[in-house]
């Protein structure tokens, strides 16, 4: 790696001056996620077309800026030339989500311009915490804020040049139009579409019955499933051949290896054919039946909702679940936050990490799942009713609750086992 050019005629920054950069990148490399949340809380309070994309497109963000914070803390500390930065693998990867689910480009130029002065804020208090001679501080700050600019320009132009081409491919208008014609119709806050027109353009009947999903590609641990795009350029066929559709359902693509589709003309399909689809490396998640537009939007969103309650709970590739039995958990987990803190609060000294509390809370959960029968429980975990009635009264115990199936204590139950190491 070349040496930076310094800013004045000097050919390489004076000692006190690279001391204090040093020092500097070492913090961000040690901060890396308190960085990172700065950085996305300003580019997400100012860019909301982002919300369009959903939590994929947020956690893609996060990866991305991760990313750049070890690249920047690690050249930044052997004080190297910015212009060799390429931008990270998640970085390209979060740049490619906004033309799939239509996010014009000049929003990720604006996303790096807010990201950048974010960094800029928190870097210069470190310099000012390691420079304290008021020269070396000026000559520090002067030369990374030209070392900062030539970073972005570095990372930012080969993503946009990677825009550029993936929207000049063929079919990439069309699809453009297809997926502003779907987000215009899943606005609420807009004017309603006309729906003949709508539908028209889509090639889709909007007024009908709509079962919604959400795809996701998940590629399995032994690498035997298809690569993520493989399988969802499958899935309109494989769900049209296994469920014996009449027509192909629509789909469109979204963020972070994932579908948006729509089977229209139908109710949601029998628990047996879901049981029986076969979708090697996809998590398929379903929202109930509706009707018109209004069943468009609602069966969209619960499908939405469906697929987070999948990915939180880790569902293996070719799983499939429905927005009917994850609602509850979908309610209790909307502020992810706030349900840890409500799991801590209930389950006391049961929440914690040891084997011996996961083997208690692992018996509690079948215990409420046999509605507090010691015996089919026993039957079960294939151990003494005795055996049971302890681990139980030990639970108790151990997190201050008398009722073992009470309402409180089943969603503290089925949130820490949903939450844990999430």
């Amino acid at each position: 790696m070349r040496t930076v050019p310094a800013t004045d005629d000097r050919q390489e920054l004076a000692e006190p001056a690279r001391a204090a950069i040093s020092a500097s990148a070492a913090d961000l490399a040690a901060r890396i996620e308190e960085v990172r949340e700065l950085v996305d809380e300003r580019i997400v309070g100012s860019v909301a077309d982002l919300a369009v994309g959903g939590d994929e497109l947020f956690e893609n963000l996060a990866a991305s800026t991760r990313a750049h914070m070890v690249l920047i803390s690690g050249m930044l500390g052997a004080w190297a030339d910015p212009r060799e930065a390429h931008p990270p693998p998640e970085s390209v990867r979060w740049a490619r989500d906004f033309l799939r689910v239509g996010v014009p480009v000049d929003r990720l130029m604006r996303s790096y311009r807010l990201g950048h002065a974010a960094f800029w804020a928190w870097w210069q208090e470190r310099l000012r915490e390691h420079a304290d001679d008021v020269d070396v501080l000026a000559e520090a700050i002067a030369a990374t804020s030209a070392w900062t600019f030539a970073y972005v320009d570095a990372v930012l132009q080969p993503l946009i040049d990677d825009h550029v081409e993936q929207q000049s491919r063929a079919g990439a208008r069309a699809e453009s139009v297809r997926i502003a014609e779907v987000r215009a119709l899943l606005d609420r806050s807009a004017p309603a579409p006309d729906p003949d027109r709508a539908g028209a353009r889509l090639r889709y009947l909007l007024r009908r019955g709509h079962v919604a999903f959400v795809a996701v590609a998940v590629p399995g641990a032994d690498g035997r499933d298809p690569d993520p795009q493989t399988a969802l350029e499958r899935l309109p066929r494989t769900l049209v051949e296994q469920l014996a559709l009449p027509e192909p359902p629509l789909v469109v693509p979204a963020a972070g290896d994932a579908v948006h589709g729509w089977i229209g003309g139908r109710a949601l399909p029998a628990p047996a054919d879901l049981a029986a689809l076969r979708l090697p490396g996809v998590v398929l998640a379903f929202g109930g039946a509706g009707d018109g537009l209004d069943g468009f939007r609602d069966s969209h969103e619960e499908a939405r909702e469906a697929a987070r309650v999948a990915r939180l709970c880790g569902r293996r590739p070719g799983s499939t679940v429905t927005y009917r039995d994850t609602a509850v958990l979908a309610l209790l987990t909307a502020d992810g936050d706030r349900a840890r803190r409500f799991a801590g609060d209930v389950l006391g000294a049961l929440a914690d990490d040891s084997d011996g509390s996961r083997r208690l809370l692992a018996t509690l959960a079948v215990f409420q799942e046999e509605q507090l029968s010691f015996a089919r429980t026993a039957r079960r975990l294939g151990v003494h009713q005795n055996t049971i009635a302890y681990r139980v009264r030990r639970c108790l115990e151990l997190c201050g609750e008398e009722d073992a199936g009470s309402l409180r204590l089943r969603a503290a139950v089925a949130l820490v086992a949903t939450l844990r190491d999430r």
